[in-house]
């Protein structure tokens, strides 16, 4: 019952908040002035309602449609309505311009009035500060991109000379990755996976169940992109299958692996 109520009071709240409801009753309130005032004057009831009977009278089917009942009310709300919008849209026209013509004016003394020099004196401080500021920003990264450029010659250079003196933590990687690849077997390198991406199918096949990236990451120190690219390369050669976030061997990679660990027994034997 209670939304009943309230559903009925936002009807009648969206019809009377209306501007054209507002017109409607000013117009029927001027229209319909002698009903409202022998609704309240001093006659008796009887005679009121008689004599309001008598004005709002039809008298030929044409009063439907002309009649100061409502149809002249109705008529007057939107012929009101309609014609308002057009000076309305001239006054907003005008006061656009004026708005415009005010902004100009003020813009134009803005230009003309000249600068106190305690203020100049703010603007040139601020900009010397921000040309200090991009200058010292300018020569950081340029410091950086030097240095950068300088540790990627000299790896490059270890590189190719094949210089792997350790030297500092990048080498040291370097070096363990190589070993860890040199003391792979001859049959492991000629297997289907070879370098990094056999380290990281070694990797997972160790855990015997199923792992994930970051572990991966972990026991290898290879970086998480490269990991990841391994990791794809394996699953297209279906070594490895993938399970959500998981990651376990193939019954393909799992042949493989077991195939490394015999030969790597038969060399140890030998």
């Amino acid at each position: 019952m209670e939304d009943i109520v309230n559903s009925i009071k936002a009807a009648l709240y969206d019809r009377t908040s209306s501007p054209f409801f507002a017109l409607f009753l000013s117009a029927w309130v001027i229209w319909n002035f002698e009903t409202i005032l022998f609704f309240f004057s001093d006659l008796p009831p009887s005679q009121k309602i008689f004599e309001i009977h008598q004005l709002h009278k039809f008298n030929s089917k044409w009063n439907i449609l002309f009649n100061q009942t409502y149809a002249y009310p109705a008529y007057s709300a939107l012929a009101f309505s309609l014609i308002y919008q057009f000076p309305a849209y001239v006054v907003n026209y005008i006061s656009l311009i004026a708005n415009k013509i005010n902004l100009n004016t003020r813009i134009r003394i803005l230009n003309e009035t000249p600068m106190e020099p305690e203020e100049a004196s703010k603007l040139r401080n601020r900009h010397d500060e921000l040309i200090r500021s991009m200058d010292n920003l300018r020569k950081t990264y340029e410091s950086q991109l030097q240095i950068r450029d300088d540790e990627i010659s000299r790896l490059n250079s270890k590189t190719d000379n094949n210089d792997y003196t350790s030297d500092g933590g990048e080498e040291d990687e370097l070096i363990g990755k190589r070993n860890k690849f040199e003391s792979l077997s001859s049959e492991q390198k000629n297997a289907e996976v070879s370098g990094e991406e056999l380290v990281v199918f070694d990797s997972i096949a160790k855990t015997q169940t199923s792992t994930r990236l970051t572990t991966i990451q972990k026991e290898t120190n290879i970086e998480p992109a490269f990991v990841k690219h391994y990791v794809n390369t394996l699953t297209d050669k279906g070594l490895v299958k993938l399970n959500g976030n998981l990651i376990a061997l193939s019954s393909k990679g799992i042949d493989l692996y077991v195939s490394m660990k015999n030969k790597n027994k038969q060399d140890t034997s030998r």
